[in-house]
């Protein structure tokens, strides 16, 4: 079923007795009251417009002038900053290049020192095994002088083999100072580096005059052996004699 329209009883007359809100009728007072915009005169809105134009100029006049000022002393530090850091990049490299100049050169005459010790150490060597040769005869100076020959051939080798790492090395510094960084290294890892090769020549050299002095021992232990051999066969000698001489006097003596 479709339900009945429901009738309300409407009256007009309280309608027209009823009282607005007084926040309506204040909104109508102003309304009539306040002059509205389009009661302005052209020159008038000409002027806001102006006005304004001129106010948003200037704000972004100043927002400019700002930004401006801002990339200025951006650039100013970043030139500074660029400036200090080529300036320290430039003296690390010159105290890199001076320390490597100065290690090279160590090395050059640490090696030149080292070399004139074994030269003179060689030469006396020689010349006491000539002493030594003349002294006792050909007898067993056949095998001294292989042995030493062998030395000479080992020490000779061991030098051109230290020259060759020296070389090699050298090659290196010389690559360093010409790209101090090659790997993005720091200062400090190339000095460690070059300490730790300061340590290992030093350690080589420590190791050369041990040796050294390993063969000065046994060449002096050679010549005393020859030395020793040399008196003994000096008394057979004088017993040998002393024998034939009685025999050819026919004194020999009875036990």
């Amino acid at each position: 079923m479709v339900p009945k329209p429901t009738a309300f009883d409407i009256s007009i007359a309280d309608m027209k007795t009823a009282k607005s809100p007084e926040s309506l009728r204040r909104k109508v007072q102003n309304a009539q009251t306040t002059p509205r915009a389009n009661n302005l005169s052209r020159e008038d809105l000409t002027q806001k417009l102006d006005n304004a134009a001129s106010r948003k100029q200037a704000q972004n006049s100043d927002r400019v002038a700002k930004a401006a000022a801002a990339v200025e002393h951006a650039q100013a530090v970043a030139r500074s900053t660029r400036a200090g850091l080529q300036s320290k990049e430039t003296n690390a490299k010159q105290q890199i290049a001076n320390k490597l100049s100065s290690a090279q050169s160590a090395r050059e005459a640490g090696l030149a020192k080292q070399n004139a010790q074994v030269e003179a150490h060689l030469g006396d060597v020689k010349a006491r095994h000539l002493a030594s040769s003349q002294e006792l005869g050909a007898p067993g100076s056949r095998d001294i002088q292989q042995k030493l020959a062998a030395a000479e051939q080992r020490r000779q080798a061991q030098i051109a083999e230290q020259k060759t790492k020296l070389g090699n090395h050298f090659a290196k510094v010389e690559e360093i100072k010409n790209n101090p960084s090659p790997n993005g290294k720091s200062a400090a890892e190339v000095k460690a580096k070059l300490n730790a090769a300061s340590e290992r020549r030093a350690a080589q050299e420590a190791d050369l005059k041990n040796k050294l002095a390993g063969r000065q021992a046994h060449a002096e232990s050679v010549r005393q052996n020859k030395r020793n051999n040399k008196g003994a066969r000096s008394e057979s000698t004088d017993d040998l004699i002393e024998a034939q001489r009685l025999v050819g006097s026919n004194k020999i003596p009875r036990g």
